[in-house]
């Protein structure tokens, strides 16, 4: 059967299935122009594709049949993507034809199997963008225990979840007007207002709030961890909150709200929609120079990291991300240079390409690691690339001189300091 491009359609990943072979990673920022079928027609509307972020914490009573018909719904449609049910709700990225993705979202808001999923989706935000219509390579629609994890990865699906408790949601030219608040130690801020990223640490590398509080986290489900850390960090302050597109805000700020009256915040309030939101109706996008909201200068820096092929989606012009091998500008994601290694890195094209020239003349960390891999590899075999540490060029090596892959220990650089060290402004002379 073919998808509603003419192409063929786009092949399915069971449900419940694993959606990447074992020991394969997902590709990042391989397809940030789209392709040029997609191109060719970006100027018609209803032409080129279309790429859908959405989610809706809601009870679903089967999600396992929900899956299903969400599957078959993609499939019919052309539609590719990722999307994950729960019995708390739905999350996902969905791309394709114009015409495939307005199937997908017919078929969520009549759904009768599921009605208050069906109400919720009348009612959704689907954020919309320009994009290429074959952004994955396929559908992946899985059943998990929570649509996004953050209680305990470990734990078993239910069939029962309890949702969120309701955050306070600003709009985001409610959120914009906060935000200008939020304390920079400069003149008419407020020490009070403090704006928080509870995205990924590799993710607000490339973009994110100026003055924000941005935690160093590998993944969303350790940000309770982080917070224990630092118990009164937020007493008493009035929270605003922001991820990618609100999913994650959810369940932290409901969390924020949950601590007792030794560290609780005054106030805790999130960017409804997101990043995506925000770019979209204070920002705006060369396709949507007609909405008259979008002429708001933005408080959001650079780019917004989204989970599929573009790697990240822009917002403004700044380039404020630095290579983790030559310290230069770059907001290029490539993965650890070590095979087995699944660590996000800022790679510029030239250490991409294996020439790794120092940081203003100064020997890095990178720099001696590379010159070292080289000499130990006299029949051109060195690497291209970046190491993410210095315990992974070590492995590495090993690898190549033994030609056996071992089981990898923790990187030196699995840890909250040596994040938050990556976040700096400039690339610290110090090891990561």
């Amino acid at each position: 059967a073919g998808g509603a491009d003419g192409l063929p359609a786009p092949s399915s990943v069971a449900v419940g299935g694993r959606r990447l072979p074992k020991g394969e990673r997902d590709r990042f920022g391989i397809a940030r122009e789209g392709c040029a079928k997609c191109a060719a027609h970006a100027s018609d509307p209803r032409g080129g594709g279309v790429v859908i972020l959405f989610y809706a914490y809601v009870r679903v009573s089967d999600p396992d049949a929900l899956a299903a018909r969400l599957r078959a719904a993609c499939d019919a449609a052309g539609v590719t993507g990722k999307i994950r049910v729960a019995a708390e709700g739905i999350n996902g990225t969905a791309a394709g034809p114009t015409e495939g993705i307005d199937a997908l979202i017919a078929a969520l808001e009549s759904d009768a199997h599921e009605p208050d999923m069906a109400s919720a989706c009348g009612r959704m935000d689907w954020k919309r963008q320009r994009g290429c219509a074959h952004l994955f390579d396929a559908v992946s629609v899985r059943v998990v225990p929570e649509i996004v994890p953050f209680d305990d990865a470990r734990r078993v699906r239910v069939p029962v979840a309890t949702l969120p408790a309701p955050v306070e949601r600003l709009e985001p030219l409610a959120f914009h007007a906060e935000a200008k608040r939020a304390d920079g130690s400069e003149e008419g801020t407020d020490s009070d207002v403090v704006l928080l990223d509870v995205r990924n640490w590799y993710e607000s590398r490339v973009g994110y709030f100026e003055n924000a509080v941005r935690a160093p986290i590998r993944r969303f489900s350790q940000l309770r961890e982080w917070l224990d850390k630092h118990p009164f960090r937020f007493k008493g302050k009035r929270v605003l909150a922001y991820c990618t597109g609100g999913v994650r805000c959810e369940k932290a700020c409901a969390y924020l709200n949950s601590l007792d009256a030794t560290r609780r915040p005054r106030s805790v309030a999130q960017l409804a929609g997101g990043v995506a939101a925000y770019a979209r109706d204070v920002v705006g996008s060369p396709e949507e120079k007609a909405n008259p909201k979008a002429s708001t200068t933005s408080l959001f820096l650079g780019s917004n990291f989204v989970f599929d092929a573009r790697g990240a989606t822009r917002v403004t012009n700044d380039v404020i991300g630095w290579c983790d091998g030559c310290g230069s500008r770059t907001d290029r994601f490539d993965h650890c240079a070590s095979e087995g290694c699944h660590t996000l890195l800022l790679v510029c094209d030239l250490c991409a390409a294996g020439h790794r020239p120092s940081f203003e003349g100064k020997e890095t960390q990178e720099t001696v690691i590379n010159a070292s891999e080289e000499k130990r590899n006299p029949r051109n075999e060195a690497h291209k690339g970046v190491f993410c540490c210095v315990s992974c060029a070590a492995q590495d090596a090993e690898r190549r001189e033994t030609r056996r892959f071992k089981r990898r220990p923790p990187c030196d650089c699995d840890g909250y300091d040596a994040r938050e060290r990556r976040l700096l402004p400039e690339k610290p002379t110090t090891s990561c």
